[in-house]
């Protein structure tokens, strides 16, 4: 949190590799790094981007960035060598990408409607849909392990909790409170472990 260079790292599905993010450079971009495991020395680029999120079952990345030409933000896949980059949604705020178990859906947290709110990307048929819908806060999402539902963070009611939906959206529900001050709530994550 605050000034960190490097933000966390995404475990490819054989954990040997890592891939991260950071404006450790001086120019205040942000790169994709990745890393090999066993092999601290190694650190080969990727390109420009943030928020990345290696598949868990395929050899595909998805991450925040800008295309090569620096133009077109939104979120992009590509394979962990850099190549094959595809570009999935046309909007710059759309961050923080999380799949789901099966490598089907990207859910993700974005202000094109105006506030932080949850969306769905089906990588099958490119169908987007939005899962939440209120005026407070709703971010930091991650998957659950059998694929059924979203957790994630919000400040629906004036204070912070851990919300979940559906992965095919309606009704959130309220799980547990987060205690103490969520400060720079937007440098934190949530992971679904189990």
């Amino acid at each position: 949190p605050e000034d960190g260079l490097d933000a966390p790292a995404s475990w490819s599905p054989g954990n040997d590799q890592a891939l991260y993010a950071s404006t450790a450079f001086g120019d205040g971009r942000s790169r994709l790094l990745l890393t090999i495991t066993g092999n601290p020395d190694v650190r080969q680029e990727r390109g420009l981007g943030r928020d990345p999120a290696w598949n868990p079952v395929a050899d595909r990345i998805v991450y925040n960035g800008d295309g090569e030409s620096g133009a077109e933000p939104g979120l992009w896949l590509m394979n962990s060598d850099g190549s094959n980059r595809v570009r999935l949604t046309d909007n710059g705020n759309d961050i923080r990408p999380v799949w789901s178990p099966d490598g089907r859906y990207i859910v993700f947290m974005s202000t094109r409607s105006g506030d932080w709110d949850l969306y769905r990307f089906d990588t099958q048929d490119g169908a987007l849909q939005r899962l939440t819908d209120d005026a407070a806060q709703d971010g930091l999402p991650t998957v659950s392990p059998d694929g059924k539902w979203v957790a994630f963070a919000s400040d629906r009611d004036g204070f912070w909790r851990i919300w979940v939906t559906s992965i095919d959206g309606g009704l959130a529900l309220p799980f547990v409170p987060i205690t103490g001050t969520l400060v720079n709530w937007l440098e934190h994550a949530i992971q679904w472990v189990g």
